[in-house]
């Protein structure tokens, strides 16, 4: 198993996969962390690197 202080890697179609099951499709950075073993300030750098791959489209809603 993972050593203690080893951060799981979460993949990208996992966040993608998050979105994909949401009835809305439209989430904060804090209703995706918590679907993940990733923290909020980890899924902000994520989603905005899918964004600008242009896999993902970001909404500004305030602080989320």
């Amino acid at each position: 198993g993972d050593g203690p202080g080893r951060k799981p890697t979460v993949e990208d179609n996992e966040i993608l996969d998050v979105f994909r099951s949401s009835a809305d499709p439209v989430l904060t950075a804090t209703e995706v962390s918590s679907h993940l073993p990733l923290g909020r300030r980890g899924i902000l750098k994520r989603l905005r690197s899918l964004e600008e791959k242009g896999t993902l489209r970001s909404k500004d809603v305030g602080s989320g």
